[in-house]
């Protein structure tokens, strides 16, 4: 959780998306983060979620649940961490623009695989 602060601190980010079995130690490092604003959670079970975490399927169905700026393409989408091993992690922008190239060569790089 230490570390994920770091990141969400140095990110300003507002809005995290977090998979199920993440969700407490991402709950645990936004506690000191004033910024953050919410948490959504992809999930693979039923199970309750805390107060105050989103489900993502929620979330895509009932729009407009959350307000979102309009973005270009070229506006930062996430921001990639390095381990560290050399020193503090440093963070890498990526654009919308980046991420839709890049999800949009996948099926063709992992044609026939699952992942």
């Amino acid at each position: 959780p230490d570390e994920l602060e770091k990141q969400f601190r140095d990110s300003g980010c507002t809005i995290v998306f977090t998979s199920e079995n993440l969700l407490q130690k991402v709950m645990e490092a936004t506690k000191k983060c004033s910024d953050m604003k919410v948490i959504i959670c992809v999930r693979s079970s039923d199970s309750p979620l805390p107060d105050g975490i989103i489900d993502f399927n929620l979330a895509i169905s009932h729009p407009p649940l959350l307000q979102f700026e309009k973005v270009s393409l070229d506006d930062p989408s996430l921001i990639l961490y390095s381990s560290g091993t050399t020193g503090e992690p440093k963070g890498t922008v990526i654009s919308h623009r980046s991420l839709n190239a890049n999800v949009a060569q996948m099926p063709r790089y992992y044609r026939g695989r699952l992942f």
